[in-house]
């Protein structure tokens, strides 16, 4: 990944413009759900205004509709007839039908919601004695030859068993003329009531047929925009829908009810009902209004995906201008960070923006100071190092010059006791003498590391093994401390008996450590023994010295490897 593309300031940019993204859509996506709801709620309380529309105008047909026959029923004229009908005059009764054939007509002309008028006789099979039928031309007396029976239909057979003052309202069905629907078909609500003599005898009855087509276009109208306005019966069959291939089915053949009004695949409906008709029909029947919620929220999604488009254009215009404005900056802390490493890598001081007023412009005056401080000590440091230089040559100086001036006394002593007769010497002056020759060796050898102090200090210093009898230099060693040993009532006993004749070692380095070792447990013991074993195989000799001193506590043991430490 190149370093451009794992800039942090281009991850903060698009991280931030993702979230900046992310919460405008989700504040968007709470708004529409909001007005979504908002809407939704509107559209029940649209849906209810049009349902009161619809009940109160379908109570107000009913109730004039009642108002009529009850007028029909109980009139000066039709109350003459009655009266007539008692006297058995039959010039009085065809006058008095003459009277209430004329007020059957004005009145069916002031309705044009009504189809037909008529004045039914309980006599003769409920033969029709008044019909008047409104078509379309205008409105019809029928002739005496076309008046037919209706002692058979229900609607006349229910109106007869009524008594005085009640109303009869008939199911909503098609009109049938001659026992056959009429068509174009004409919703019809039927209204009747009883007639009676002044003596209580039946006579008849007086019949409204209320054509509903008028009614049902004005119920229609009530639905505003995607609103459907349907009406069913007490049984659920569907009276009056939007599509009037679907009204009436259970008359003209088939099956529809309220039930499958709402039943469209993918559809959802929001609706609301009421019952009507309990008060003038057989049962009551429902008005329902409905709205598909689709289509009520067609507009706001539109609106809604346009709001997303729109969002997404500006969310990807905000990205590149914010990418733009990165890389700007991004640029900046390459070239920061390009000089910066240019100084690590020793390229000299880098000039840094430090005229800047922002927060490249604050970390370049920081790193600018960071570089006079590292400057200033490094400085400080060659010219310590030059002091320390100077400093080990005089010191080596120092050495070789005293290494050189030491050398020559001890050669001449060991010249001198090389030159002695040592045959009129008794045999512990001759072990003596051995021993001063020995350790005169061994300090020529010491005096040898002193001229290569650099070679020690660089540690290089360089291990000469020779056939050395490892028995030989302990003994001269535990006999050179023996008079301190003696001196303090300490016993220095060895134990040397499994050493081969001689060991391949470095003789002075092995005398340094063991003659150290010695000398610190002697130094150390008050009283008591200090015992020096040495065992040997073919690969390594191991030398121990063992005192009863009060040995080394824990916290010093730590310590003893140190340079420049005592314990």
């Amino acid at each position: 990944m190149s370093a451009r593309s794992a800039s942090i300031v281009t991850r903060i940019t698009v991280v931030f413009t993702v979230f900046v993204v992310l919460g405008t859509l989700a504040a968007g996506l709470l708004v529409y759900r909001g007005v979504q709801d908002e809407l939704i709620n509107a559209a029940r309380n649209d849906l209810r205004r049009t349902l009161d529309q619809g009940r109160t105008r379908l109570d107000g047909f009913a109730g004039t509709l009642a108002d009529d026959i009850g007028f029909l029923s109980a009139n000066d004229a039709m109350a003459d007839l009655l009266a007539a009908q008692d006297s058995t005059d039959t010039l009085a009764i065809d006058a008095a039908l003459d009277r209430v054939s004329l007020l059957l007509e004005s009145f069916i002309r002031s309705r044009e919601q009504y189809a037909q008028v008529r004045l039914i006789a309980a006599e003769g099979s409920g033969m029709e004695l008044v019909r008047f039928d409104r078509t379309n031309t205008g409105v019809r007396r029928v002739d005496s030859a076309d008046l037919q029976p209706k002692g058979a239909r229900d609607y006349y057979l229910a109106t007869m068993a009524l008594g005085a003052g009640e109303r009869y309202f008939s199911a909503i069905d098609l009109n049938k003329e001659q026992g056959r629907i009429e068509v174009p078909h004409r919703p019809t609500l039927r209204a009747a009531a009883p007639l009676f003599t002044p003596s209580g005898e039946r006579a008849g009855i007086v019949i409204i047929n209320a054509d509903l087509r008028p009614l049902f276009r004005e119920l229609e109208g009530f639905a505003r925009g995607y609103q459907r306005l349907v009406l069913a019966d007490a049984q659920g069959q569907v009276l009056l829908h939007p599509d009037t291939s679907r009204m009436f089915r259970h008359e003209v053949g088939g099956r529809f009810t309220l039930d499958e009004v709402t039943e469209n695949a993918g559809e959802v409906f929001i609706t609301e009902q009421t019952d009507w008709g309990a008060r003038w029909l057989s049962g009551p029947h429902v008005l329902q209004v409905d709205v598909s919620r689709n289509a009520l929220l067609a507009g706001l999604r539109r609106q809604r995906d346009l709001s997303l488009a729109t969002t997404a254009g500006i969310a990807l215009l905000f990205v590149l201008l914010s990418l733009l404005y990165a890389r700007s900056i991004g640029r900046a802390l390459d070239r920061l960070t390009a000089r910066v490493e240019r100084y690590a890598a020793g390229e000299g001081n880098a000039e840094l923006p430090v005229d800047r007023r922002d927060e490249i412009g604050r970390l370049s005056r920081s790193l600018a100071r960071m570089q006079e401080r590292i400057d200033a000590r490094v400085r400080d440091l060659e010219t310590a190092r030059a002091d320390a230089e100077a400093s080990d040559r005089a010191r080596r100086e120092m050495l070789a010059n005293m290494s050189h001036e030491v050398r020559t006394p001890l050669n001449a002593i060991l010249g001198m006791s090389a030159d002695l007769d040592t045959t009129s010497l008794s045999e512990a002056d001759q072990q003596k003498l051995g021993i001063v020759q020995r350790s005169a060796e061994r300090l020529r050898g010491l005096v040898d590391d002193l001229l290569l102090h650099a070679r020690i200090g660089e540690g290089r210093l360089r291990v000469e093994p020779a056939a050395v009898d490892v028995r030989t230099l302990i003994m001269d060693i535990a006999q050179a401390h023996l008079p301190v040993a003696r001196a303090k009532g300490v016993a220095l006993l060895t134990r040397l008996d499994d050493l081969p004749p001689t060991c391949l070692i470095d003789p002075l380095r092995l005398h340094q450590i063991v003659d150290n070792l010695v000398g610190n447990a002697v130094k150390f013991t008050p009283r008591g023994n200090v015992d020096i074993i040495a065992s040997a195989n073919e690969e390594e000799l191991v030398v121990s010295v063992k005192d009863s001193g009060p040995g080394i506590s824990k916290e010093d043991a730590v310590r003893i490897f140190q340079r420049f430490e005592r314990a």
